[in-house]
């Protein structure tokens, strides 16, 4: 009896062949290489805005002091810093500060705050016009200040406030003789790292003995 005959088997591949080998790893090279960019631009943006915050601070907490000033000297009008008033510890009125600089940020006493190398800081104060705020050449009883703070990076954070000539804060104190509070101020610093720390306060408009 004749019968059929057997149908051909191919033999079964095994593993994979060279080319396919070659696409797989070209595959996953290409999705560990997106995989990184995408962790190195997380990375660099929390970078980014540790350091926003961080100038940020910096800026605000001169810019705090700075308000706690006087408009203008009341024994002498000049703009800008008085004869001997060399270091900022003695600046007693706003636009002392003005061209004010420093690297690394300072105390208002002089000592270098801890952890911020690489960091600037400078001012800039102007007369004002009320109306449309342009830089005016005479006094307008009215000034602006203004902070920049400048990262390791060169990344530049600008903050600015106004001050007027007939605030709260200009008043004469009747209490002449009686020591009281003018400012009160607050420090906020999470983990260990000194540049996370932002200061930050304000003047007060009824002086409390």
């Amino acid at each position: 009896m004749t019968g059929y005959p057997r149908p051909h088997r191919r033999p079964r591949r095994q593993g994979f062949t060279l080319v396919e080998a070659a696409i797989s790893v070209a595959i996953v090279g290409g999705l560990v290489v997106a995989s990184l960019y995408a962790l190195g631009g997380e990375a660099r943006g929390r970078s980014v805005q540790t350091a926003g915050a961080v100038a940020d601070g910096l800026a605000a907490s001169l810019l705090s002091e700075i308000l706690q000033g006087k408009y203008v000297d009341p024994t002498s009008p000049t703009f800008g810093p008085e004869t001997g008033e060399t270091a900022r510890s003695a600046f007693e009125d706003v636009d002392d500060y003005n061209g004010w600089t420093e690297n690394p940020p300072q105390n208002k006493d002089g000592t270098t705050l801890t952890g911020y190398t690489g960091w600037r800081r400078s001012v800039v104060v102007a007369y004002v016009d009320p109306a449309t705020l342009a830089v005016s050449g005479s006094d307008t009883g009215l000034k602006k200040i203004t902070v920049t703070v400048t990262d390791p990076q060169n990344r530049q954070t600008v903050v600015s406030a106004l001050r007027g000539s007939s605030g709260t804060y200009d008043q004469p104190n009747p209490q002449t003789s009686t020591t009281y509070v003018a400012w009160v101020g607050i420090g906020l610093q999470v983990g260990s790292n000194p540049a996370g720390r932002i200061t930050s306060g304000t003047n007060l408009p009824a002086q409390v003995p």
